[in-house]
């Protein structure tokens, strides 16, 4: 779901930059150059797809917190160079383009090359976009659910561009952009926001738990999908309810025909787009539904005591990769929460209830019912492989040594007591 919703989203922002090309075409009479710009447009996607491949044929790995921190610093990089780029032009963007494009048309030879370069850079800087954001997705989602959700999303954004195209001409760019300059900024605090949450997890940079906090709420995929659903409904809204500038109130027979049938193609149009926002948002909701209604696993802990000064778990008491949650209570009151994973036979994942990032204070982990792969912080929402529990570092729960004897887990209550101030 979430590859089909980046590459919607960034097709839709490529789709704006078509949609001002092809009207100047056709305002300046140059219907046969619009040719060069689908090719513009399918070199771009080539090159994205190409950029892709190669990624993948170099073993570009971003299963770790570094490379994904990298990813969502360079996209929002990126959008940041649009937000910029908007902020000199979005009073006269109609204008910014139509000189580029008129600064084309008036040279006699090189018009279609021209014409051709400047819809691939602006396309091409979507489409690498896009890889960079599905790359951060390949951990959380199957190669194949990723490839049928990019190629559904873009689908929708090819739809979304044919009904923009042919419905904008009444839209005031500038005001348009404005709104456009509005997402782009939710965009750009997302993207920050995930960088800084992943250099944060492996503690590249300090971070505390209030700021993780609010990290955790704008990286949470449901607020992915509500970010979404304004991309895609306020530039479609625009469309809807702009003034139609036809005026047939003065004409007569074939020419008043024609602007009829005019008007009700822009009415079809206006309907189309209306249904097309109503499939798309009816997916979106229902992502955000399946999302806040998941069932999780988060035990009370089982409050264990003390044998000569060790606790002892039989490791019979414990399900295959499911957490399980266990207290201690120490001698001046303080209460300990460790948890427990078992991976496989003699192979398990051992480690306080909390992080040296995030603390204990929200709860520590929780997991996600059906989800044999990670847990998940409930302080700043990230997920922790579940073979990587018992490692040190970051979001990581804080080591807690143990042993296996005699079919149980044996752990020191002295450990326990040494990460007593963390509770």
């Amino acid at each position: 779901m979430q590859s089909l919703i980046i590459v919607l989203r960034e097709g839709i922002e490529a789709a704006l930059v078509v949609a001002v090309i092809y009207a100047y075409l056709s305002k300046a009479g140059k219907e046969d150059l619009k040719k060069n710009v689908n090719l513009g447009v399918g070199i771009a996607v080539l090159m994205s797809i190409i950029t892709a491949i190669v990624l993948k044929m170099i073993n570009f790995n971003p299963e770790n917190e570094v490379l994904e921190g990298t990813m969502f610093l360079i996209a929002g990089l990126l959008v940041l160079s649009i937000l910029l780029w908007m902020k000199k032009t979005s009073k006269n963007i109609n204008e910014e383009i139509n000189s580029k494009m008129s600064g084309i048309m008036n040279k006699t030879t090189g018009q279609a090359l021209g014409i051709t370069l400047f819809t691939f850079f602006m396309v091409f800087r979507e489409g690498f976009e896009t890889v960079l954001f599905i790359f951060t997705l390949s951990t959380e989602a199957s190669a194949v659910s990723n490839i049928l959700g990019a190629l559904l999303g873009l689908a929708l954004a090819v739809i979304f561009t044919y009904l923009f195209i042919k419905g904008s001409s009444n839209i005031s760019l500038s005001k348009f952009f404005k709104v456009l300059n509005l997402i782009l900024y939710i965009l750009l605090v997302r993207l920050f926001a995930g960088a800084i949450h992943e250099f944060g997890e492996v503690q590249l940079i300090p971070l505390g738990p209030k700021v993780a906090t609010i990290l955790g709420y704008i990286v949470r995929d449901n607020s992915l999908i509500l970010i979404s659903i304004f991309i895609v409904t306020i530039p479609m809204l625009m469309m809807i309810f702009s003034k139609n500038k036809l005026d047939i109130s003065n004409l007569v027979g074939t020419e008043k025909r024609i602007k009829i049938a005019e008007l009700n193609k822009q009415r079809n149009i206006k309907i189309a787009a209306l249904a097309l926002i109503i499939a798309i948002n009816g997916l979106l909701v229902s992502e955000f539904v399946s999302i806040v209604t998941k069932k999780t696993i988060d035990p009370n802990p089982i409050k264990v005591s003390v044998n000569n000064g060790k606790i002892q778990i039989p490791v019979s008491s414990l399900g295959d990769n499911v957490l399980s949650k266990y207290s201690f209570d120490t001698e001046d009151g303080k209460t300990v929460r460790f948890i427990i994973l078992k991976r496989d036979t003699n192979d398990y994942g051992v480690g306080y209830d909390a992080c040296l990032v995030c603390g204990s204070k929200k709860g520590g982990y929780y997991q996600e019912q059906g989800n044999v792969d990670s847990i998940i912080c409930k302080n700043c929402n990230a997920p922790i492989a579940i073979p990587t529990i018992g490692l040190p570092g970051g979001c990581n729960p804080i080591e807690l040594k143990y042993e296996i004897k005699n079919d149980e887990i044996i752990i020191n209550s002295d450990d326990l007591v040494k990460e007593k101030n963390v509770f």
